[in-house]
């Protein structure tokens, strides 16, 4: 009977034991697991704006520009007019396409224009709401220039921030971007007005003279004339510290840019980890018109199935999508076509090595039977 007993009661504490065990590990495991991940798409124009295209700066630059003597400057003229008709109608199609899409489609998105900036806010969609909604987005401080001031997401303070204020509407460590940055740029930047001029730090003598004789002895733009906005070390660094904030990952980033490739070791260097692939124009132009942002999105699919189809359909329309790991291949070509002339004299350099070695060897043979031969027997 003791036995009945003692076995009972080893079932019953065994039982104790093991549901304690089962709710000790069911607590860690919440308390451990990575909460959810949520996809959004964030659409950052740096688009002309009227308050650029109707300044004083822009007035003086197209006088000066259609006075001139040189053919190239009223093409320039006819350049600007048309990108300050063109760029903003089409920033404005596609915010009202995306989220239109958004709401078809059922994903999150989160709207930045320099118009909408100036007005201090941004739009988000979120699909679980189901409507768009208008957010704060406070001015970050004053502009060093009058073309930065009309166009203040060429800065990389507000693309930081941008990224940030999306980041704050999710739990942190929870939110996968996909990036679309689509502005002006060049060379080694990746965000940057149309107009960069500044005609408060010059006079029509100045730019004229430029026009007329163009380029400094040493190649340098004068100060003035210098290219404001967001280099594309300061774009990742950018990106890095709002991730860093936030715990955000970004799995595609499109920069819809002029020559948006990687240009350099020095930013190739600052891509950061949580960047999955970077769709580009390498060293190619791009037109205002020339990607239909709306159609990129427009599909049904998982999160990581958008990712692909967006990856896909860029690759057809002739942009570059890299892996993070390949990034390395523009600024390793670019590096070897500026060494491509001293890669002709390879050959010589190698034979001149070759035979100065033995000629170097021959003498020191030479020289060690010299010694040999003078040293006195002992």
């Amino acid at each position: 009977m003791n036995r009945v007993y003692s076995s009972f009661f080893a079932s019953i504490v065994g039982a104790f034991f093991a549901t304690a065990l089962s709710a000790i590990a069911g607590a860690a495991a919440t308390e451990t697991a990575p909460p959810a991940r949520h996809q959004v798409v964030v659409f950052y124009a740096n688009e002309t704006t009227a308050q650029a295209a109707q300044s004083a700066n822009y007035a003086d630059l197209l006088s000066i520009l259609r006075s001139s003597r040189r053919p190239f400057a009223n093409e320039i003229a006819d350049a600007l007019e048309r990108d300050a008709r063109e760029f903003p109608a089409a920033v404005r199609r596609d915010v009202d396409g995306l989220l239109a899409v958004a709401r078809r489609r059922g994903f999150d998105l989160a709207v930045f224009s320099n118009a909408l900036t100036l007005d201090q806010h941004f739009i988000v969609y979120a699909s679980a709401r189901g409507f768009a909604e208008n957010r704060p987005f406070a001015e970050l401080g004053p502009a060093p220039s009058p073309a930065l001031a009309a166009a203040p997401l060429s800065r990389p303070d507000y693309l930081q921030a941008a990224l940030v204020q999306v980041g704050n509407l999710y739990p942190p460590d929870s939110l996968d971007i996909i990036l679309i940055a689509n502005s002006h740029g060049a060379g080694d930047l990746a965000l940057t007005p149309r107009v960069f001029a500044d005609l408060t730090a010059a006079n029509a003598t100045d730019l004229m003279r430029e026009l007329e004789q163009p380029t400094l002895q040493d190649g340098a733009p004068p100060l003035w004339a210098e290219y404001p906005g967001t280099t594309k070390v300061a774009f990742w660094r950018a990106l890095n510290d709002a991730g860093r904030a936030r715990g955000l990952r970004y799995p595609l980033v499109f920069r819809e840019v002029c020559e948006s490739g990687v240009s350099s070791f020095a930013e190739l260097f600052e891509v950061p980890e949580s960047v999955g692939m970077l769709a580009h124009t390498g060293d190619a132009m791009i037109g205002t018109t020339d990607i239909d942002n709306v159609s990129l999105f427009d599909v049904d699919g998982s999160d990581a199935e958008r990712v692909h189809h967006l990856s896909e359909t860029l690759r057809a329309r002739g942009i570059h999508v890299d892996s993070r790991a390949m990034l390395w291949f523009q600024p390793t070509s670019a590096t070897v076509l500026r060494m491509y002339p001293y890669l002709l004299f390879l050959p010589l350099l190698l034979w001149l090595a070759w035979h100065g070695r033995a000629a170097i060897a021959a003498a020191l043979r030479r020289w060690n039977a010299t010694r040999i031969s003078v040293t006195p027997a002992e």
